[in-house]
């Protein structure tokens, strides 16, 4: 059901201290046996310092590749999507012709797939984050079919996620986000779409369009809450959106576009 492609093996926070680690037993190693025990520590320093930028360099000069993921449709009617990112960039909108298509900057997206009656089960999660340590911060980019049901749940850590659901047959979604910018957009409901954000000390922004029936509460912590908190239509609309924002110290603004 699902096809991903990614480089070959490459080094990580872990690989390096491994070398290092090599390299520092090796020397104390051969100057134990008188090999080269003349050198001391006025000597040892400059060159473990020559070693790891030789490493750095070597490390940085190796193309960081992506990786990318597609699960087909096989002919599923609905779509229930679990994302989980430590951190890094997010952007996830509609438009997909499969049914999830994914791709990151690093070599750091893993997904798996199966079917539950007529639902496909994805499952994106983020592998060996140390990548980031030596080339910045990841970027993912992850599309979803604008023509089929979608219920979501993401959980991310520090970083900033753009969640465009605004052409999107969204069901219901769950987000959780810790230190971070999350920028939530919302198409036009199609019955009860409830959305449940639970957050750390992170900036919400949640946009509606205008005319959908909402409400928007906030619960726990110390949340700002900024913007409409229910239409006066909510409480007897059949297509209306109801969100719920909890957590620790976070901003939460409701706009309508």
């Amino acid at each position: 059901m699902s096809r991903s492609s990614r480089p070959g093996p490459a080094w990580g926070t872990a690989e390096l201290l491994g070398i290092l680690l090599i390299l520092a037993g090796a020397y104390w190693l051969l100057a134990n046996s008188g090999i080269f025990g003349f050198l001391g520590w006025q000597y040892l320093w400059p060159i473990g310092l020559i070693a790891v930028g030789i490493l750095l360099v070597v490390q940085r000069s190796r193309p960081a590749g992506g990786t990318s993921v597609v699960v087909r449709r096989d002919g599923a009617a609905r779509l229930r999507l679990n994302l989980s990112m430590g951190g890094g960039r997010l952007r996830l909108a509609g438009g997909a012709a499969e049914l999830v298509e994914a791709r990151s900057t690093l070599p750091d997206l893993r997904g798996s797939s199966r079917r539950e009656g007529d639902t496909g089960l994805v499952r994106l999660r983020q592998d060996r984050p140390g990548y980031g340590w030596f080339r910045g911060p990841t970027g993912w980019d992850v599309r979803v079919p604008d023509n089929l049901p979608v219920e979501l749940e993401a959980t991310a850590g520090a970083g900033d996620f753009w969640i465009d659901l605004s052409t999107v047959r969204l069901v219901r979604a769950k987000l959780a986000v810790g230190a971070a910018r999350t920028r939530l957009v919302l198409g036009r409901p199609s019955g009860e779409v409830p959305v449940a954000i639970s957050s750390g000390a992170a900036e919400v922004n949640v946009e509606l369009p205008a005319g959908v029936e909402a409400r928007i509460t906030a619960s726990g912590g110390l949340i700002d809450m900024a913007g409409t908190g229910e239409t006066p239509g909510w409480a007897t609309a059949a297509d209306r959106v109801t969100v719920t924002v909890s957590g620790g110290v976070s901003t939460v603004h409701v706009l309508r576009v």
